[in-house]
């Protein structure tokens, strides 16, 4: 069970976030085990609160999933506005 007060995963579960309400499986870059995309719509991003959404990243090791060096991809991290892409991570793909 996964959430973000889980050890390693950054930020705190808040009410209403919709943490893990999509998911997509992959190899996303960080070593040879398959890691999870978790789409994250109702998350409050930014100083003003916005409803903006997010994407939490969790890798795969040896033995699973970990916390360990996951990440929370937001508009702030490319640089956008908070509300540009209201409910960022409401579906995921990967391929």
């Amino acid at each position: 069970l996964w959430s973000q007060d889980s050890p390693g995963v950054p930020g705190r579960a808040e009410y209403g976030d919709t943490f893990g309400s999509s998911l997509a499986a992959a190899d996303f870059g960080n070593g040879p085990y398959a890691d999870l995309a978790v789409g994250i719509p109702s998350k409050f991003i930014g100083p003003d609160q916005v409803t903006d959404g997010a994407v939490g990243f969790l890798y795969g090791g040896p033995r699973g999933l970990t916390g360990s060096g996951s990440a929370i991809w937001t508009n702030l991290t490319f640089g956008l506005d908070p509300g540009e892409t209201p409910e960022l991570g409401y579906g995921l793909e990967a391929g």
